[in-house]
């Protein structure tokens, strides 16, 4: 049973955007001090009552070395639950917050240098701690990491990240299936446009699904609709209609699109633009559902699909920024920062290549 565990994400750092070290120029090169100031540590309490806790490692040269002596500092979270856990505990919930940090900062990271703290009554808490080590299929190649490019960096989050993390933990598992087709895309999983675009439309729709109760109708009243539609229908038949209002209380995926895109028209614009992006999304979905051949002409393709798909990927973005204790105006502002800023220029851009060439 482990009572902690304490790991690194790719980006966290950078993600944190607090330095150790403080850097003063004098006059002269030779005039130059670094002072090092540990920041202070970011901690809240997890609805479970595991307390999360942001800290700063850092490590200083025990000598001169050449040619390159080096000032090191990462930022690594830990993990402590009310009371001692199995291993299995921590790979859920590790799972779980390195994929917020991943959709946090908008790239593909992944968790590394593993540690954790097991009960034990007899070993100091020097030989109680071990290395963690285990096979993965998946990594990140050494890349920069700019909190500016980021979606969101711990200085937007701070006065409620607490709030905002302890939601996502709270809602992951059932948004896993929208999270899943999410990631997938920003991940750049898929290599063709329309694998792309139908994985993200499964996410908005998979959210949709997973966080409203929408019908046409309330279910007491279909439900009696469905009785009196039934008691009228041959007894042999019952079985065969049954099955196939089962689902006609569902609302389109039309309505579900607008349900959650007409909140951000300062983002998506005016009514015929939004209209133009539903139905855009239900025609190419249709088809590719489908692959009937009177609905091929109605799909888009090339770059109108790509321009929907980053659109949609910025719906998806904002709606689960709601879900998570934004407001709809903090998330309108949000999409106003370079990370989705860059994906809805993008879509413009390939709108307007579409407009100017020849018919």
């Amino acid at each position: 049973m482990l009572t902690s565990l304490s790991f690194c994400v790719d980006g966290l750092s950078e993600w944190l955007g607090t330095s150790a070290f403080k850097i003063h120029h004098g006059k002269d090169f030779e005039e130059t001090i670094i002072h090092i100031n540990r920041p202070e540590e970011v901690r809240c309490t997890l609805s479970d009552g595991t307390t999360f806790e942001i800290k700063v490692e850092i490590r200083l040269p025990g000598r001169a070395r050449y040619p390159v002596t080096e000032l090191f500092q990462q930022a690594y979270i830990t993990l402590k639950p009310i009371e001692a856990k199995p291993l299995e505990f921590y790979q859920t919930l590790t799972h779980q917050l390195t994929r917020f940090f991943s959709f946090a900062i908008g790239k593909t990271v992944a968790i590394h240098s593993i540690s954790a703290q097991y009960e034990s009554d007899e070993a100091s808490e020097l030989y109680s701690r071990v290395d963690i080590y285990f096979q993965s299929l998946h990594g990140t190649e050494k890349c920069l990491f700019d909190v500016s490019a980021m979606l969101l960096g711990y200085k937007r989050l701070a006065p409620r990240f607490g709030e905002i993390l302890s939601q996502w933990v709270t809602s992951y598992e059932n948004l896993r299936p929208a999270l899943h087709h999410h990631y997938t895309v920003q991940d750049g999983n898929h290599g063709y446009a329309d694998t792309n675009f139908l994985a993200i439309a499964q996410a908005v729709e998979a959210f949709h699904r997973r966080t409203t109760h929408a019908s046409k109708l309330p279910k007491a009243e279909y439900k009696a609709k469905i009785n009196a539609i039934l008691a009228t229908c041959p007894e042999d038949e019952r079985e065969w209609l049954t099955s196939k209002l089962a689902h006609g209380n569902e609302i389109s995926l039309a309505d579900r699109l607008h349900q959650l895109i007409d909140r951000f028209d300062s983002v998506f614009g005016d009514e015929s633009h939004r209209n133009t992006i539903v139905r855009g999304t239900v025609n190419t979905r249709n088809y590719h559902a489908h692959y009937d051949r009177y609905g091929q002409a109605k799909a888009l393709t090339g770059g109108a699909l790509v321009g929907l798909t980053y659109r949609l990927r910025v719906l998806f973005t904002l709606s689960l920024l709601v879900h998570l204790g934004f407001s709809e105006k903090e998330a309108t502002d949000i999409a106003g920062f370079d990370y989705l800023k860059k994906m809805i220029s993008i879509a413009e851009h390939l709108d307007a290549q579409l407009a100017i060439q020849p018919g």
